[in-house]
């Protein structure tokens, strides 16, 4: 769901015409990224020493 000041904060930044697509586009996109946000908040924390190793693997050639 979507709060009416994330909706205003949005249409600031839109020009000064728009289509309804491109509103619509815009807010499934914020609601997708929402979602996504309120996932990995519940998700359980990683512990950092498992975070490091990960990164480390990354580097690594």
């Amino acid at each position: 769901m979507i709060t009416k000041e994330t909706l205003v904060n949005e249409l600031k930044d839109f020009p000064e015409y728009f289509t309804i697509n491109e509103l619509l586009e815009r807010l499934i996109l914020i609601e997708k990224m929402k979602r996504k946000s309120m996932k990995l908040n519940k998700k359980s924390k990683i512990p950092i020493a498992e975070v490091d190793q990960e990164v480390e693997r990354w580097f690594k050639y």
